[in-house]
């Protein structure tokens, strides 16, 4: 199978003479054709935007600090990728401004067990196991109801096909290429078709193939992607190869002609409104995603716009070519002081439960020569105790942030924990013979609390002396090491194998952050000045995204510094840090069977209120782990917009954002809450008719909006291209996408 087909399906292929056509390249004509079709659709929507430009082109600018990194959604690691994603992607539900599960590619959903799927038409026989459908407990299937008259955005229908397509790829022989969406398909055992508009999944412990509830499946975040576009290609070459171009998805933007060069360059991404995401028929009927659930968006062109410097962002927020981007605290604090006319600033937890994180390298199975002492819990704990997260927060993140507990964040309170007075926690530090030599106990909300003077106790007792003696303001040139004690704790623990392979190892360790992430970059900064009154030295190594991803996910780093964020629902971000995710998203290296176990019996239960426990427990887990995973603080992302309502941009109706926090630009479950509710209240970007050649078809522009038919368009421009291959087609015939200004609470 030729796996370059889709990269290779340039219109210009088409113009060179074919002199032999093979079963292989026919596949590869077709696609071309069809990667053809969705250009000139995109091409078209462009020229009617332009012509309409005079009345009614509403163009809305974003404004990002990071480029999307890849336009493939099983490959993106960044917020800005999965914006991307959910501009022309759908997913079956989305969390609306609330959080809550809203119906979008399913318009119903609800769960069941195997004796009701059995008699409403389920087939048990082709299961790998557990063929009796009184296995399957209430909760391990869950029936997705479709909505009808949902389109991709060359045309296609979406049916129950598309759906099964594209879990089967990620799950089976599939599961370990597609790591992105694990936190869900860990669980799925089958999706099943029921008819052109219905599906359940089936729901089971990976590990065992136990059915299993799933307390969590109204809130699977995959993008649904078309089988008609992908069916013939390997489940590893998607995953994996596939550069995200053609870009076919329901979701109410789709990319331009331009898309491939604009990954490249990294300036800007343009993206016009899906013509049938929500549309008429020339029978009267609205049809289309948006049409069935009755969501309108005013927005004909969508501009995603990356900005290397800030202050360039600045310049163009003020300037009103932007409507709206985040902006860092120090930039929100400027523009407070002195703001321009309708410039509104917004400070709130971000709906995507973002949270910054620095952490060693605690995997076990890393390289031998990484630094064995960043292994011993002495050394986590001593660690996690000398980081002030209260200093960072205020001096950092400039007072718009709250010291971290776990991963998750204050912005949706049901499931976020505070650790409790009440109950207490002890510290062991063993000796070499694995006795307990020495132990703290404090409460929980003090046990991890920033003490120096406790650090330095923990790493006194755990064996490291000083180089030089004892830090001082007149003695910084000295650092810890491995001394005997140390040394047979280190044998004990099973982190060496001998214990004079430890002796004299310096606590001294090289912090990796992305070069582009300022408060990363302070941050790392900040550690290594505390850090160095307990003997613990920590040097900058500043790297590019790729090298990053290269370092972390490759397990090739000692320390790091990092940001997660994930769904709504608690079950993608616990899952992180299960040793299930080691394949995928897990870069701290935790594989303890304790969390492991905690994380499954959340993701079973159904009862709020024993899922919260558990959920609790998770984050207890997390909290205590000291260095493996210093939450340092949940950042409040800041934002700025031009309102029009007040004196500046071209958008109105912007809605309270602390309020409803899913109606921030950065929510990116698809489907964005925020272009449905702003309104167009400013004046035109300007624009032009006149023609345009497709194909050797010359289109008046302004035709098209009187109405030519877009797809009678495609089919001149097809014709033509037809008539200039008619050996080609000879061939082939022979063959078979706030008002308010406040802080949360």
């Amino acid at each position: 199978m030729d796996e370059q087909m889709i990269e290779d399906c340039k219109i210009d292929d088409l113009a060179e003479p074919v002199l032999e056509v093979t079963k292989q390249n026919r596949r590869k004509i077709i696609l071309a054709v069809t990667v053809t079709a969705i250009f000139l659709l995109a091409a078209i929507q462009t020229i009617v935007v332009n012509a309409k430009a005079a009345e009614e082109a509403h163009v809305f600018y974003i404004g990002m600090g990071e480029s999307v990194t890849s336009a493939n959604p099983f490959v993106g690691i960044y917020d800005s990728d999965y914006l991307f994603y959910s501009y022309v992607y759908d997913y079956l539900l989305f969390p609306n401004e609330d959080g809550n599960p809203t119906p979008n590619l399913a318009k119903t959903w609800w769960h069941m067990n195997g004796t009701t799927a059995a008699a409403t038409g389920s087939d048990f026989s082709t299961l790998s196991a557990h063929k009796t459908p009184s296995d399957w407990p209430i909760g391990s299937i869950w029936e997705y109801n479709l909505t009808e008259n949902v389109f991709w955005n060359d045309g296609e229908p979406f049916t129950a096909d598309d759906a099964v397509f594209t879990i089967k790829i990620q799950t089976g022989a599939g599961y370990i290429n597609y790591w992105a969406y694990q936190p869900y398909t860990k669980w799925i055992e089958r999706c099943e078709k029921m008819n052109d508009l219905k599906i359940r999944i089936y729901f089971t412990d990976r590990a065992t193939k136990d059915p299993v509830p799933a307390a969590w499946a109204a809130s699977m975040s995959i993008p649904m992607m078309p089988k008609h576009i992908f069916s013939e290609f390997t489940d590893a070459y998607i995953a994996q190869n596939w550069t995200g171009v053609p870009a076919i998805g329901t979701g109410p933007f789709m990319g331009t002609p331009s898309l491939p060069n604009e990954m490249i360059a990294k300036e800007s991404i343009t993206l016009m409104r899906n013509p049938y995401w929500n549309f008429t028929d020339e029978n009267g009927i609205v049809k289309g995603l948006g049409g069935f659930h009755n969501r309108t968006i005013e927005i004909d062109k969508l501009v995603m716009k990356f900005y290397a410097e800030e202050q360039t962002l600045i310049v163009d927020l003020k300037t009103g070519k932007l409507d709206a981007s985040e902006v860092t605290p120090t930039n929100y604090y400027a523009l407070k002081e002195n703001k321009p006319k309708g410039l509104t600033l917004v400070s709130l937890y971000s709906s995507t439960v973002y949270s910054k994180i620095s952490h060693f390298n605690v995997w076990k199975g890393a390289s031998a020569s990484l630094n064995p002492t960043r292994l011993d819990p002495a050394v986590l704990r001593a660690t996690a105790v000398a980081t002030n997260k209260s200093y960072i927060a205020d001096a950092i993140f400039k007072g718009l942030a709250t010291p971290g507990v776990g991963i998750l964040s204050p912005v949706w309170p049901q499931y976020y924990w505070t650790p409790p007075h009440n109950e207490t926690s002890t510290f062991n530090v063993t000796d070499g013979s694995g006795n307990v030599k020495w132990s703290y106990t404090l409460p929980l909300d003090e046990v991890m609390a920033f003490n120096l003077t406790l650090a330095n106790e923990i790493l006194d007792e755990a064996g490291y002396v000083w180089t030089n003696g004892v830090w001082t303001e007149n003695n910084k040139n000295t650092i810890r090491k491995v001394g005997p004690d140390a040394a047979d704790r280190l044998f004990n623990l099973g982190i060496v194998g001998d214990p004079s392979a430890a002796m004299g190892k310096t606590l001294e360790y090289e912090d990796v952050f992305e070069i582009e992430v300022y408060e990363d970059k302070d941050t790392s900064e900040y550690l290594t000045s505390e850090w160095a009154r307990i003997g613990v030295k920590l040097s900058q190594k500043p790297v590019n995204v790729g090298v990053w991803n290269q370092l972390v996910y490759g397990f090739q780093y000692l320390f790091d510094e990092t940001y997660w964020s994930g769904d709504v629902d608690p079950n993608y971000l616990m899952y992180i840090v299960t040793s299930y995710a080691m394949d995928g998203w897990n870069e701290f290296g935790t594989m303890d069977p304790v969390y492991d176990n905690l994380y499954n019996l959340q993701a079973k239960e159904f009862n709020t209120t024993k899922r919260q426990q558990y959920l609790d427990d998770c984050q207890k887990w997390q909290y205590l782990a000291g260095g493996a995973m210093i939450y340092t603080v949940y950042p409040k992302t800041t934002y700025a917009y031009n309102d029009y309502d007040n004196g500046s941009g071209k958008w109105v109706n912007w809605g309270n954002w602390t309020q409803h926090p899913g109606l921030a630009i950065d929510h990116f479950w698809g489907e964005t809450p925020i272009f449905y509710k702003i309104k167009w209240g400013g004046s035109i970007d300007s624009g032009g008719g006149g023609t345009v050649d497709i194909l050797g078809v010359t289109v008046d522009s302004m035709t098209v909006v009187a109405g030519v038919g877009i797809a009678a368009i495609i089919a001149a421009a097809a014709a033509m291209m037809i008539m200039r291959k008619r050996k080609i087609q000879s061939m082939l015939d022979e063959e078979e996408p706030e008002e308010e200004e406040g802080d949360n609470p």
